[in-house]
């Protein structure tokens, strides 16, 4: 069986740099670990993490890749980067305003639908997480 870590490995990179990109535009800073970015703000920095799902269990099977945006805030004058509990929400259940779920897969030995997966990425940042940090942040300034 052919292993497919390498090429995934690549396409990984190649995503996580094009987000890099999106986020960048947005104010976020991309941390040393290369797949989380982190805005500050007044009271709270805000997170962004890419992960590629069902990567823990083992060697992949196919050159396809699904992934998962992870956001996450916490106060800024925690000591921990520790985030705070129910301050964290996931990519795998939002839906579009349209009822459509969020296409972020794509193949990295094909290339197939990447840019489309690249636009959902966009999309998703700018129809579930910004309104979501936007919430999270006056919420802690109320506090």
């Amino acid at each position: 069986m052919e292993s497919h870590s390498k090429v995934i490995a690549e396409g990984m990179k190649r995503v996580s740099n094009d987000l890099s990109n999106l986020l960048k535009r947005r104010g976020f800073v991309r941390a040393k670990s290369g797949r989380s970015w982190h805005r500050a703000n007044d009271r709270s920095i805000e997170t962004v993490h890419l992960q590629r799902r069902g990567s823990s269990y083992g060697a992949p099977r196919t050159a396809s890749v699904d992934l998962r945006l992870t956001l996450g805030v916490r106060d800024a004058n925690e000591a921990t980067p520790a985030t705070r509990a129910g301050h964290v929400t996931i990519s795998d259940h939002a839906r579009r305003p349209n009822g459509y779920a969020y296409h972020h897969r794509f193949n990295a030995a094909t290339g197939s639908t990447y840019d489309r997966c690249v636009e959902e990425l966009d999309s998703f940042i700018t129809e579930v997480a910004e309104p979501w940090f936007a919430e999270h942040r006056s919420t802690s300034v109320e506090q």
